[in-house]
């Protein structure tokens, strides 16, 4: 037999027993099991809080909690009796909420079980009262993280270090993860956009914004990294997506409402009729906005109370590095120009150190534009400068730069 061929053979036999024969078992046989290995599962802080003994000392210490009003099952006030059971001694919850008339906090429900009283705290409120926290050792902060500062729980947490600095109470942060991203962007002592989670924030915000530091624990994350945001999504259990907190920071302007219906997945910018824009306008506003990173098409409502028109938003799904400042500061300068729209700008929002500094001057003529940048961006290196000293998770955040969108 030519040797050639008898080398072809045994080739081919050598590939059939490496390859197929393998391949071929592997696809018939029920019995062969492929375990995978889970060691490195992300695991969110309650289950590092339940199963880490390096937080047992906690559970010497009365607690009080301060938690959302939607509950997810990674909150603590959703497993009250797996904590009790384990020995942790929850005594008080507070949940900021809007509360009618002047009382700072409203005793609503006392578990029969657990004997845990949960409050509605009224978060126009810069503090609870001493009596409410006088036997209590440690104040536990458990909201989601939404990932930009004109949320509510940005807020609350601000508060609540201040409150237990000035009360000598223990902080403990349950970590949650940043749904939009690792990207910090705009302007402030923290920016619009702080790419953190709540542990980071907090140990910033210990650093740079108290008078002095807090004794500070956080309860991490565990085997979680920055860019995994669909982990993040499902732990923060809701809307969290960049049109929604786009429109956040929209709406601080008057007359600019906000509307979005997360099931729908319906998200627009809305305008008064009296001070609608015309045809021309509204279709130059949404080439504006797709320049900005947005998709856009006509909205409207029609309400007892109220007549909206505008444009609905989606983000394009081939834009990276969106920035919500940016696109901000594209739509207010298009609206600024219109003679039909008078805007306003929020006191409390825009003139506040924690907010948006510079930015109202911008848009109302009082600085440049080179000035605005040169300040934002000054203010983000410092901001990451200092930020990096607070990182738990890699990779580290990104800074998106300050730009305009030019029609």
């Amino acid at each position: 037999m030519n040797e050639k061929l008898i080398t072809f053979i045994k080739l081919f036999c050598i590939v059939y027993l490496i390859y197929f024969i393998p391949n071929i078992i592997s696809r018939n046989s029920s019995n062969i099991i492929i375990k995978k290995d889970n060691t490195n599962k992300a695991q969110n802080s309650f289950q590092v809080l339940l199963n880490d003994k390096n937080f047992d000392w906690i559970k010497k210490l009365k607690l009080a909690v301060i938690s959302n009003t939607k509950t997810t099952n990674q909150n603590l006030n959703n497993n009250l009796e797996v904590l009790q059971k384990k020995d942790f001694q929850i005594k008080k919850i507070f949940v900021p909420k809007k509360l009618p008339g002047n009382k700072s906090t409203v005793l609503v429900n006392t578990d029969n079980k657990t004997k845990i009283q949960t409050y509605h705290w009224n978060k126009k409120y810069e503090k609870i009262p001493y009596e409410q926290l006088k036997n209590i050792n440690a104040i536990v902060f458990d909201m989601k993280n939404p990932g930009i500062k004109q949320s509510k729980s940005f807020k609350t947490l601000i508060k609540i270090a201040k409150i237990a600095l000035e009360n000598n109470k223990q902080l403990i942060i349950m970590d949650k993860p940043n749904p939009l991203g690792p990207y910090i962007e705009g302007p402030g002592t923290i920016p619009l956009r702080h790419g953190l989670t709540n542990g980071e924030l907090a140990s910033y915000i210990n650093k740079t914004v108290l008078p002095e530091k807090v004794p500070l624990t956080v309860i991490p994350l565990s085997n979680w990294d920055r860019n995994n945001i669909k982990y993040a999504k499902l732990q923060i259990n809701g809307d969290t997506s960049l049109e929604k907190a786009t429109l956040k920071v929209l709406s601080q302007v008057t007359p600019i409402n906000k509307f979005y219906k997360t099931k729908q997945k319906k998200y627009a910018v809305l305008l008064p009729y009296d001070q609608s824009m015309s045809i021309w306008e509204q279709e130059y506003l949404k080439k504006l906005c797709l320049k900005a990173g947005f998709y856009c098409n006509d909205y409207s409502i029609i309400t007892k109370k109220k007549k909206l028109n505008g444009v609905r938003i989606k983000l394009r799904k081939d834009f990276e590095d969106f920035s919500i400042y940016n696109t901000f500061l594209t739509i207010i300068r298009f609206l600024n120009n219109r003679k039909n729209v008078n805007l306003e700008y929020k006191p409390t929002q825009f003139d506040s150190v924690a907010q948006i500094p510079n930015t109202k001057e911008f848009l109302t003529g009082k600085i440049s534009f080179a000035d605005l940048k040169k300040e934002t961006e000054n203010s983000l290196v410092n901001f990451y400068t200092q930020a990096r000293n607070c990182l738990l998770y890699y990779p580290d955040p990104k800074i998106i730069p300050v730009k305009l969108i030019k029609a």
